[in-house]
């Protein structure tokens, strides 16, 4: 069975995003904000407590963004948790992107991923305005 749900590209048009980007992360792991920084520059923060840089790994294939995390702490093998809410599960986190954009630092700070994401827009693809003549050439 295929469960692949089929969403927009992000950052293709903001407006689509503004009511789905919170169901998107109530709904998936690990939880994520998308932030606007300027016009064409964004940053993804993913919550990965507890992950380290070695257990995590952030790849682009096309348009696709993917996050994947392995949760291999072995002193907590043998624990007897009275109360257990920390999710202690290997991840992958799928992002579609839309064309133009570029990924670029990457940063594990505070049990946070950041991912930079900028939009490189092609100067013959940008609107363009034209002045308005009396007479024609």
């Amino acid at each position: 069975m295929n469960t692949m749900i089929k969403v927009p590209n992000l950052l293709a048009d903001p407006a689509i995003w503004q009511g789905m980007i919170t169901n998107l992360t109530t709904t998936k792991f690990p939880f994520m904000d998308l932030l606007k920084v300027e016009d064409n520059s964004y940053e993804l923060i993913l919550s990965v407590a507890g992950y380290t840089k070695d257990n995590i790994t952030v790849t682009m294939h096309g348009y696709i963004l993917s996050v994947e995390g392995v949760w291999d702490r072995v002193d907590e093998k043998d624990a007897k948790y009275l109360v257990e809410g920390i999710a202690k599960r290997d991840f992958k986190r799928e992002i579609p992107l839309a064309e133009h954009i570029q990924v670029g630092d990457v940063a594990l700070i505070d049990g946070m991923l950041y991912i930079q994401l900028q939009r490189d827009i092609p100067e013959e693809l940008k609107p363009k305005k034209f002045t308005i003549n009396e007479t024609l050439t």
